[in-house]
């Protein structure tokens, strides 16, 4: 299945009903012990902050 994620932004934006996205990797930071602003710039952080949650919560 493809999956046109440019129109699936545009779609969430343009849409009247705006839906929630829950961000697991913020609990994560206080896991790992680094920075939100160290967290937001680096994908690579954001996973380990992923999967400090789901060791934590599994």
């Amino acid at each position: 299945m493809e999956f046109n994620m440019k129109q699936w932004i545009a779609d969430c934006i343009s849409s009247p009903v705006k839906k929630a996205m829950p961000i697991l990797s913020f609990p994560g930071v206080q896991l790992t012990g680094h920075s939100v602003d160290e967290m937001v710039r680096d994908g690579h952080l954001q996973a380990m902050c992923i999967e400090e949650c789901f060791r934590l919560y599994r």
